[in-house]
């Protein structure tokens, strides 16, 4: 989401969105959401899913997860990275996830070809789930 704004006003964008109080950034924001709908529901959702009441308040819990300070080395159980190769929303950050594991780690990618190429896999549940299943059973041995 962070992709709205100019790489040379990243910065400021950080520090607005942290900041006790940001007008503009407010406003901003919400000339945002009315641009799409994809655009309102990842603001609405993530205010759900945060708990938090703005749109300002999402962006800055999403700045709160990253890679860096040694977060996912210190991962030790099996982990499984899923990768749809048109998500819209985290383009590159589960190769960016997997790269920083240290533990045992599976990455399976899903195509547009097969229909599960968007976020979550949407359009191709079953397979999603099949795959997922199948790396279960073989990591966790389930008879």
């Amino acid at each position: 989401m962070l992709a709205i704004f100019p790489p040379d006003q990243l910065e400021a964008a950080v520090a607005a969105l942290t900041a006790d109080e940001a007008p503009e950034m407010d406003r901003l924001l919400a000339e945002y959401v009315k641009t799409s709908t994809t655009a309102a529901w990842e603001i609405e959702h993530g205010m759900f899913v945060f708990g938090v009441s703005t749109p300002r308040a999402v962006l800055a819990e999403i700045l709160k997860y990253h890679l860096r300070d040694g977060v996912a080395e210190a991962i030790s159980c099996p982990m499984l990275v899923l990768d749809a190769e048109g998500d819209m929303f985290f383009k590159g950050q589960p190769e960016a996830l997997y790269e920083h594991l240290a533990c045992p780690k599976a990455m399976i990618r899903f195509t547009e070809a097969e229909g599960a190429g968007a976020h979550c896999q949407v359009g191709a549940h079953r397979l999603a789930f099949a795959r997922v299943y199948d790396w279960l059973d073989e990591t966790f041995g389930a008879d």
